[in-house]
């Protein structure tokens, strides 16, 4: 069994996913009227702004991980793009590692909504996937991503206003096959266009082949068509409101991405709803 000594007083961040927040005690009820169960399933435990749970790791992986740390670290961020953000992101991991060995291996997240997404304080939501591949092997704590996520929400958004998607589409349902035409295999060189264009501003979308021609044309079609949408008017506001705040000029970029925060939100709601609902198990 590995064990190390860490002091809190030791521990260095300037991360704001380590910063202490002084939340209010989150109750629940233990039983409900009937005349509260329509209510009691439309608040079905639904991630909110104080919603509380809490991630358990083997502190024996844990520690091996940061024993071990200056071995793998480069494997583990082999994506930087330089020496700052490696340091930074080793920073993070070295921070979030010391965090659960402190609490035993029971760490208790706090989930906060920022511009649509809910994101986890202290979670191992935004550690490497190789990492949390290695930890959650075996563990009741299972990482649930959405394959293709952009494509796959925005996907019916352009079909719901009848705008033109086929290649991104046909990317969608045959990505591997693009990947190895256009990229020469590297999955990564791939996703560096697709993921990014979406939120971009679509003037200042650089291609450099004809797929990605085409996909910019699609991705700028949606933004332009949404843009002055009454249905869209909150995201419209939102990006104003955010670009304004950074001096930028992407509305209509930002907007898509306030939309697309937004449903990849409701979806995971949807998910966990389900899974508690058949399971009828609560998330601790």
């Amino acid at each position: 069994m590995y064990s190390i000594k860490i002091n809190k007083k030791y521990i260095e961040s300037d991360d704001e996913d380590f910063e202490d927040y002084e939340e209010e005690e989150i109750t629940s009820e233990e039983a409900k009227s009937e005349e509260e169960e329509e209510q009691e399933q439309e608040n079905l435990n639904n991630l909110n702004k104080n919603d509380i749970l809490y991630e358990e790791y083997d502190v024996n992986k844990v520690c091996y991980l940061y024993k071990n740390l200056d071995l793998f670290i480069d494997k583990i961020y082999d994506k930087c793009k330089n020496k700052e953000e490696l340091k930074k992101e080793e920073k993070k991991l070295k921070n979030w590692l010391e965090l659960v060995i402190i609490n035993e291996g029971k760490v208790e997240v706090n989930y906060k909504e920022n511009e649509g997404r809910s994101f986890g304080t202290n979670s191992i939501q935004t550690i490497s996937g190789s990492v949390r591949n290695f930890l959650l092997e075996n563990q009741k704590l299972v990482d649930i991503d959405i394959e293709n996520a952009i494509c796959a929400i925005l996907i019916p958004v352009f079909k719901r206003h009848n705008i033109c998607c086929k290649k991104i589409q046909y990317y969608y349902e045959n990505r591997q096959e693009i990947i190895n035409k256009y990229y020469s295999g590297n999955k990564q060189l791939c996703k560096n266009f697709i993921n990014p264009s979406f939120f971009k501003n679509a003037d200042k979308i650089y291609t450099k082949n004809d797929f990605e021609k085409k996909i910019k044309q699609e991705i700028k079609d949606l933004q332009d068509f949404i843009y002055d949408l009454e249905e869209y008017e909150n995201y419209n506001l939102k990006a104003v409101e955010s670009c304004s705040k950074k001096g930028s000029e992407n509305y209509k970029g930002t907007m898509l991405y306030n939309l697309y925060a937004f449903l990849e939100n409701e979806l995971l709601n949807e998910a966990i709803n389900f899974y508690k609902k058949e399971t009828k198990k609560k998330l601790e």
